[in-house]
């Protein structure tokens, strides 16, 4: 019995880990999902401040060309961003295997203990079974 309280509490602190860690995920991914957004924005403003200028026959380039490096900039951080995530994300899935088989192997050790204790039960250590 013991044993199982303490996996289940194991399982329960893993279970809130495990919530709180795809809580920080979403929350990257939202965070990651605004600055994209944010980027396309600034692109499309970008690209139409090139068309007005074309349009108007201002063309100056050196504003339009200043916001393109720094969106290829931002898109690069938001590559990495990502990269780190997705990383993150598999070296918890491989935690998250292993605390399985860990708790795997303390239900089959629970479960052997337990059919010990019931043939210690069936016969005292001093009767021996008929044969």
């Amino acid at each position: 019995m013991e044993i199982t309280e303490h996996s289940s509490r194991i399982e329960q602190q893993y279970n809130d880990e495990l919530q709180k860690t795809l809580t920080e995920l979403r929350d990257q991914y939202e965070a990651q999902m605004r600055a994209n957004r944010e980027d396309v924005d600034r692109l499309y403003e970008t690209k139409v401040c090139w068309k007005l200028e074309i349009q108007n026959q201002e063309i100056n380039r050196f504003p339009c060309s200043l916001q393109i490096a720094d969106l290829k900039n931002q898109m690069q951080r938001s590559s990495g961003a990502s990269a780190h995530a997705l990383e993150e994300s598999r070296r918890f899935k491989l935690e998250l295997d292993s605390v399985g088989g860990k708790i795997s192997s303390l239900e089959a050790s629970n479960a052997a203990h337990m059919v010990s204790s019931d043939l210690n039960l069936e016969f005292p250590s001093f009767i021996l079974p008929v044969v």
